[in-house]
């Protein structure tokens, strides 16, 4: 469960830092029961925006569906963006020019895809970006990000990595995260590993933050 303001800002924060505009037109890859594809519909709708559903379709109508409909901002996972390469290899084109933010986010961007990616739209910003569905957004990359990184703190997140203690460490750990995007609470149950302390929510993942400030994986606490 979230309030309805968690939504707003983290739209407002991205419509004032891509430049989201009533022109653009969105994309998604898969079904509205997902967190990411329903953020980015309901995004599209707060911003004004259009909404292009490609759910269902095969990768190589999905490239044929993001050039036709002239899509400018489309939210994947690394997995879609995969297979959207692959499709690409295999002669079904690319997007279309019109393509100008890729969003990746509910797994690590591989190296390989993320360059694929670059080449098959060259005029797109692509951005990694790392969060759950209790937290929205946690991190962001940009063009300077380390490859084994996922970015730096999303605008008005705070990252707090702390030890078995519950201490900050500047070594790995727990990852704690204070922002105005977080969820209030499960509608049915508890999940062990998601826990709050003073304003902070963990989702029980393990990280490492370097003197940049840029944030890298380690793993889920419960594995």
């Amino acid at each position: 469960l979230r309030a309805q303001g968690s939504w707003i800002d983290s739209f407002q924060a991205n419509r004032l830092g891509f430049d989201l505009v009533p022109g653009d037109r969105y994309a998604i890859l898969g079904s509205l029961a997902s967190s990411l594809c329903s953020y980015a519909a309901i995004e599209a709708m707060h911003v004004g925006a259009g909404m292009i559903d490609l759910c269902g379709a095969s990768p190589a109508q999905q490239l044929r569906g993001l050039r036709e409909a002239g899509a400018s901002v489309l939210y994947c996972s690394p997995a879609q963006l995969r297979l959207l390469v692959a499709a690409a290899r295999g002669g079904a084109g690319h997007a279309g020019p019109a393509l100008r933010h890729l969003l990746c986010g509910g797994g690590k961007l591989d190296a390989a895809t993320l360059q694929a990616a670059a080449a098959l739209w060259p005029d797109a910003c692509i951005r990694e970006f790392y969060g759950a569905a209790e937290t929205s957004f946690i991190t962001i990359s940009d063009p300077a990000t380390p490859p084994a990184s996922v970015g730096r703190t999303y605008a008005g997140t705070v990252i707090e990595i702390r030890d078995a203690q519950g201490q900050r460490t500047d070594g790995p750990g727990e990852i704690w995260v204070r922002s105005p995007y977080l969820f209030l609470r499960y509608a049915e149950g508890p999940a062990g590993d998601t826990r709050w302390q003073d304003g902070f929510l963990t989702v029980g993942e393990m990280g490492q933050l370097d003197a940049r400030g840029w944030l890298y994986l380690k793993g889920r606490r419960s594995r």
